[in-house]
């Protein structure tokens, strides 16, 4: 979570006008990011028509965004349980 005031680090990094080097950044600092802020910043540099990514490259950020969409569903559903869990023994 970011502090009130500061800025994303997707901030710097989509600053960077070269898509290969800018998605190459993406990946090597993506686990320091929260999950949806990987999501839309990969999305972003999936999203760019301007630049043509290599293939094994735009391979390598769809693989990584399925990855944390998963993670994203798993840990949703995990607090969705643990707080229908603690409010029905809340119930009882």
């Amino acid at each position: 979570m970011l502090l009130p005031g500061s800025v994303s680090p997707w901030w710097y990094c989509q600053h960077i006008t070269d898509v290969t080097l800018q998605a190459k950044c993406l990946l090597r600092h993506l686990h320091h990011w929260p999950g949806y802020g990987c999501q839309d910043a990969l999305k972003a540099v999936l999203g760019h028509h301007h630049q043509k990514l290599p293939t094994e490259l735009t391979s390598q950020l769809q693989e990584m965004l399925h990855k944390i969409s998963v993670c994203e569903k798993v840990m949703l559903s995990s607090c969705s349980l643990l707080i229908s869990q603690t409010a029905g023994s809340n119930l009882a």
